[in-house]
């Protein structure tokens, strides 16, 4: 159990530090299309991308598909989708 919660601190520590970094391509309009359905309504600030890997990010999002219409959250239209995906792919640790 101890190990748990040092492993659980050390991931919230981790993530805090992280997301102090810009977003890469943060002007881009994929990238402002993450953060706006990331925190826009007010979910979570957003996780830089290198953060997880390509395969991650694709349970990721599907999670948060469904956390939003449970919440009868607006979601990305298809194109927005492909865009959140491309980007969240590009970035993904491992991808460079």
């Amino acid at each position: 159990m101890r190990s748990l919660h040092i492993l659980l601190i050390s991931s919230v520590v981790g993530l805090g530090t992280g997301c102090s970094r810009p977003l890469p391509e943060a002007g881009s309009i994929d990238a402002q299309l993450y953060v706006q359905y990331c925190s826009g309504s007010g979910c979570h600030t957003p996780i830089p991308p290198g953060q997880s890997t390509v395969a991650m990010w694709n349970l990721q999002y599907e999670r948060m598909l469904t956390t939003m219409r449970e919440a009868r959250r607006a979601l990305p239209s298809s194109d927005e989708e492909k865009r959140i995906l491309a980007y969240l792919h590009r970035n993904a640790e491992g991808s460079r």
